[in-house]
């Protein structure tokens, strides 16, 4: 086989080769610069999906015990974890990876008022103040703006929820038998008590948001 070789004398198979090898050098060097925010994305999925199930359980007690408004708040809750996961799930695709199992863990179910509190200081408070900034530092380093978006959306949703788990802990009796409506944005997952023009925290209009009786 007679060999080629460009200007400088150097054959192009060489070239060739070094070319592949550059391109696979490249591909594992991106591999590695999302690795940790790929793995904080698979745990926020796992996490979500965990809490997801555990409001909906805690929303069915919350209906056994006859504090209606408190299950409309846990289903609302429900909903927004539910945006989250399939947001994670999008970015964590994008980055070339794959989810991994929805629920790891069963729900600890108590009383209404233990289960708001748990919501309130074992879930939102615990992402807002630890995991999710952790998460976003992490993907601001490896300049992943997909993730560090849907991290702050997640971050700024679990804050709103803090308030209203903590509100309804308060004021638990007020909600025995009565009718709640709250507002989840499909967007971004922020919940609120009222419907209005957009989403204070992603800008979305009224038509992202979806009521939860």
């Amino acid at each position: 086989m007679k060999a080629h070789f460009n200007r400088l004398g150097i054959p192009s198979v060489l070239l060739l080769a070094g070319a592949i090898l550059a391109t696979g050098a490249a591909s594992l060097a991106s591999q590695g610069q999302s690795g940790k925010t790929l793995r904080d994305l698979q745990r926020a999925y796992v996490e979500t999906n965990n809490n997801r199930a555990a409001f909906t359980a805690y929303a069915q007690q919350a209906d056994k015990e006859g504090y209606t408004g408190a299950a409309s708040l846990f289903r609302a809750a429900a909903l927004s974890e539910e945006v989250h996961a399939k947001a994670y799930k999008r970015v964590i695709g994008a980055l070339g990876g794959k989810v991994q199992a929805g629920i790891t863990k069963q729900a600890r179910v108590r009383s209404t008022y233990r289960n708001l509190e748990a919501a309130a200081n074992l879930d939102a408070a615990y992402t807002r103040d630890i995991l999710y900034p952790k998460f976003i530092k992490q993907a601001e380093k490896e300049q992943i703006p997909d993730a560090v978006k849907e991290f702050k959306f997640a971050k700024e949703g679990d804050a709103q929820l803090f308030v209203l788990f903590h509100d309804a802990m308060v004021n638990l009796n007020s909600l025995r038998d009565s009718k709640v409506t709250y507002y989840v944005c499909t967007v971004c997952g922020y919940t609120s008590e009222t419907s209005e023009a957009e989403c204070p925290d992603c800008g979305a209009g009224a038509e992202s948001y979806r009521e939860v009786r």
